[in-house]
């Protein structure tokens, strides 16, 4: 049972943030009730959505029995999931930054050029390329309905542009290869809590598919088999195979039917603000989960693109799935 303390609520399992409040005593943020972290670190928050807080009339205080019943009304409003959709990295898996400029895809790329090119400059280019196409994929990030470029355009677009003609034939053929090679990190590690969170939803019949932005999707593909984790998914859709890119709401669509599932009775669970929760809302997905990464701690803020949940780790995720209505079976 929660209990007021002063402008906070506090409980056994949970902490809230205390009500900020302006000048004319209007709250300037929202309330939010905190999830304990599996492990160290500071709490994070399950969203409490901003329509359900303000009961009051616009102006007035929000006081400690309206706060409570909006708190009660999120928890009823959270829905039960009939499907997950999930991202790759940042929630299923993760792995440090690599380096701009990986060496063995350095080397690789100079073994196929040959002499055309030296060494240090395919370093250079592979650099400004990478920085290039980041950008690229945050503008077209901010479109209606942003698409993925194929593994050559990736290449030529990015990197290859300004070299020799040879060079850059040599780029094409291997495209795909070379794209694979770019996205592989040797570090991956599957996310804390993950894996104990995708069985427990598979034994509860909740089919899953990923839903991932990837310059290679089948570097994503075959971590998640040597995983043994793959099995779990009825289907991986990844931007590249799939030509779209997520906040795209069609890619979230297209995993929805491929689990015969209908999108609102899907949890799109994502690590990124603005392209996660964004296709989510887009979507018109049944609930927005939102599993703290790096990515997510270094996303500029955007008040009105708020997930439903926010969640450390895989632990976060088993525990909202153990709390949800007709998953009281999940153990």
């Amino acid at each position: 049972m929660a209990e007021f303390t002063g402008a906070a609520i506090v409980d056994t399992n949970s902490t809230v943030t205390p009500v900020q409040r302006t000048e004319n005593g209007v709250t300037n943020r929202k309330p939010s009730i905190h999830a304990p972290p599996h492990s160290g670190g500071a709490p994070w928050t399950f969203g409490v959505p901003t329509r359900l807080v303000h009961h009051a009339k616009r102006g007035d205080v929000v006081t400690p029995v309206e706060l409570t019943a909006a708190m009660r009304e999120d928890e009823d409003m959270l829905p039960t999931p009939h499907a997950l959709l999930l991202d790759f990295g940042g929630v299923l898996a993760d792995a440090p930054r690599q380096p701009p400029a990986p060496p063995d895809l350095v080397r690789r790329l100079s073994d196929l050029v040959g002499d055309t090119m030296s060494v240090e400059q395919i370093a250079a280019d592979l650099t400004e390329g990478g920085r290039a196409y980041a950008r690229w994929r945050d503008d077209i990030g901010r479109s209606d309905e942003p698409v993925e470029l194929p593994h050559t355009r990736v290449w030529a677009d990015f990197v290859t542009h300004s070299w020799p003609a040879q060079a850059r034939k040599a780029v094409e053929e291997a495209a795909t290869p070379l794209a694979y090679a770019w996205t592989w990190r040797p570090d991956w590690q599957v996310r804390p809590g993950i894996p104990a969170a995708l069985r427990a939803a598979a034994d509860a019949g909740l089919p899953m598919a990923v839903v991932s932005n990837a310059l290679c999707g089948a570097a994503h593909r075959d971590f998640l088999a040597t995983a043994g984790l793959s099995n779990l998914f009825v289907a991986e859709h990844y931007s590249d195979e799939a030509g779209l890119r997520k906040p795209n709401p069609r890619l979230a669509m297209v995993a929805a039917e491929a689990v015969g599932v209908p999108i609102r009775h899907c949890w799109f669970v994502g690590d990124s603000v603005h392209r996660d929760v964004a296709c989510a809302r887009r979507a018109g997905a049944g609930a927005a989960i939102l599993m703290r990464s790096p990515r997510t701690d270094s996303e500029a803020a955007q008040p009105d693109l708020q997930p439903d949940a926010r969640i450390e780790d895989g632990h976060g995720l088993l525990t909202l799935l153990r709390q949800s209505r007709t998953a009281g079976h999940l153990t």
